[in-house]
């Protein structure tokens, strides 16, 4: 495994002098470097489980520190002025401060909610109080290629109303979108971005909903639980509240406005998948059923950071540069983009230690082949990038601040003389 690893690394490396050089032939590295054992060992450096009580923006900023110490090890040049950090800002998640859901109806006491088992607020909601008359309508889309409108000559019945909506979009028998479909028509997985709770969100609020309540449909309600504001972050907040409330909430609502819970939301499922509207007017006022809300969210942020070092040029290339780049975050504690909802450590050997790990390694060959040889070479930037995990927000503002890159800037150098990049991610595991 470990001979195998080496060749693999060996190529890489090459591959990337190659580039830096536009030599023949990619220059040899010495002999008597191993490449695997050193990549074992960078690996678990950059991925160490710590103490629980470590938050996940302790843990970038230890990996930080030793992408730091081995640029200075390396005699590589600052970037940021006399600097190898770009720091930046980022959400760390959202949690709800204040939350309610209540239901009143003639004659029925009200029935207050349970925050966390009845409903949950969206991470993208807009905050504040709300409360009004009660509209269901369907999947709450509005799709003119596919001829699909929930709203249908809904007028003025939505506006000031808390809208309910299912989840998704129109699905098949198999619980497939029906407009997800390959060349063949043959059902593909995933959905459009008509099912976004954002798309949702937009739609009722240009409707002049108060509110938007979002509730799995009965076949797709096995009990899951309920999405949280840590999972549903948006990058913008929503004009209106919006929250995910259980099947069983969303039938006490439909009992208190005289309907059969049960029989009603299957009928309304069958048609919403149908396409049909659900009543004259496109969606169906639930009379006599008003349900109050609030919704406050605060949204911490933290200080992460880009670290980056330049390997200098020489020779008839010296004014090109090429950047070999890598993210060094991962998912943290998992609070964020983790496939599990354990909350632990989630180290992340693979994605992307073996990037980082990768791209050490080619600083550590080029670093050595540079001071050995005299032939022009272009300048090399080695950037690992914090935030990706969270949404491409360190290459973001890595590219969106180029100006920041002053140690460019000094060797009179151009943004349109970078002239490739090499991005390693997920370097670290071998099939076939």
């Amino acid at each position: 495994m470990l001979h195998q690893l080496s060749s693999r690394l060996q190529v890489l490396v090459s591959a990337v002098a190659l580039l830096v050089t536009s030599c023949a032939a990619p220059p040899a590295a010495p002999s008597d470097v191993s490449r695997a054992p050193r990549f074992a060992e960078i690996v678990p450096t950059l991925a160490h489980r710590v103490d629980d009580a470590l938050k996940s923006v302790g843990l970038i900023d230890r990996a930080r520190d030793v992408l730091v110490s081995r640029f200075v090890a390396l005699g590589l040049r600052p970037v940021f002025g006399d600097d190898f950090t770009q720091p930046f800002e980022v959400a760390l998640g959202v949690r709800a401060t204040e939350q309610s859901l209540a239901v009143t109806s003639d004659g029925d006491p009200p029935l207050e909610a349970q925050a966390g088992h009845a409903f949950s607020p969206l991470g993208f909601s807009g905050q504040g109080a709300f409360e009004g008359g009660v509209v269901f309508a369907g999947y709450g889309i509005t799709s003119e290629a596919n001829d699909y409108d929930s709203y249908a000559g809904a007028a003025d019945a939505v506006r000031g109303k808390v809208v309910i909506v299912y989840r998704y979009e129109p699905r098949d028998e198999n619980g497939r979108s029906r407009w997800r479909r390959d060349a063949q028509g043959n059902a593909r997985t995933g959905w459009t971005r008509h099912a976004e709770f954002a798309t949702k969100a937009a739609l009722a609020a240009e409707h002049g909903a108060a509110a938007l309540l979002i509730v799995n449909p009965p076949s797709a309600d096995g009990g899951s639980s309920l999405v949280t504001p840590t999972r549903s972050a948006g990058p913008k907040e929503a004009s209106i509240p919006v929250m995910h409330i259980s099947g069983e909430l969303f039938r006490e609502i439909l009992e208190r406005a005289d309907r059969q819970p049960l029989q009603t939301s299957r009928v309304y499922e069958q048609r919403s998948n149908d396409g049909k509207t659900l009543a004259p007017t496109g969606v169906d006022v639930l009379e006599g059923v008003r349900i109050h809300g609030s919704v406050t969210l605060e949204r911490p942020v933290a200080t992460v950071s880009n670290v980056a070092a330049y390997l200098p040029g020489r020779g008839a290339l010296a004014r090109q540069v090429v950047i070999v780049g890598a993210h060094y975050d991962h998912v943290g504690y998992g609070e964020f983009g983790s496939r599990t909802r354990e909350s632990a450590v989630h180290p992340g050997a693979d994605d992307n230690a073996s990037g980082v790990a990768g791209m050490i390694l080619a600083a550590e060959a080029l670093a050595r082949i540079s001071r050995q040889a005299d032939d022009d070479r272009r300048g090399v930037l080695f950037v690992a990038f914090a935030g990706e995990e969270r949404g491409l927000l360190g290459s973001r503002h890595f590219v969106e601040n180029l100006t920041d890159v002053t140690v460019l800037h000094r060797a009179g150098l151009r943004r349109d003389q970078i002239v490739a990049m090499v991005n390693m991610d997920m370097i670290g595991r071998l099939r076939n």
